[in-house]
């Protein structure tokens, strides 16, 4: 059991950051990631672009050793992804407690909707796995094979694409704002 969870945590992690790096990659997402930086008055306007390389470089490297469930570089890896979790989840309290304009999410490159507490939630909840991957790793050697190896990539993959697709599936519930009605959605 142990080790079906640890492999669909990682799962979880590596394809939520694959899914962040590559859409903050492209250069329409690096420009908003740029601007969210900005607009949430993280660094000098020199340091912005380094840091967004730096984020993109994180996130595709934690990707990359969370692959390897049950190695040091998996264990790496969880370590990589929970330090960004922690400082994108301390920029997420920053940008919603600020009380300045909204923030665009550029989570997985361009979005139209603003950091809030669904952001929150969603970055608190890959902070838990992560850090829980750590822990049940910290007991000692733990391997899925077989059937469970199967069942947890699955589970962690379904659970990442539900996650990548969050502000999606949230706004399939919340009523339409004036920042998210076209002029085509109108009678």
């Amino acid at each position: 059991m142990a080790a079906g969870l640890l492999t669909a945590c990682h799962i979880l992690v590596a394809v939520v950051f694959a899914a962040s790096a590559v859409g903050k990659a492209r250069p329409a997402g690096f420009r908003a990631f740029l601007t969210t930086l900005a607009d949430m008055g993280l660094g000098t306007r020199g340091l912005r672009r380094p840091l967004a390389y730096a984020t993109v470089t994180a996130e595709g490297v934690s990707a990359g050793l969370l692959l390897l469930p049950g190695t040091r570089a998996g264990v790496i890896g969880l370590l990589l992804a929970s330090l960004v979790l922690a400082a994108l989840t301390l920029g997420v309290v920053r940008a919603v407690r600020g009380g300045g304009p909204p923030v665009t999410c550029a989570c997985f490159g361009r979005t139209g909707r603003p950091l809030g507490v669904l952001h929150l939630v969603r970055n608190t909840g890959l902070l838990l796995a992560a850090v829980g991957a750590l822990v049940v790793t910290g007991s000692g050697p733990v391997r899925a094979a077989g059937g469970e190896l199967v069942v947890a990539v699955a589970a962690g993959a379904v659970l990442a694409v539900v996650v990548i697709g969050l502000d999606d599936i949230a706004d399939l519930f919340t009523a339409p704002t004036a920042s998210t009605t076209r002029s085509t959605d109108l009678p």
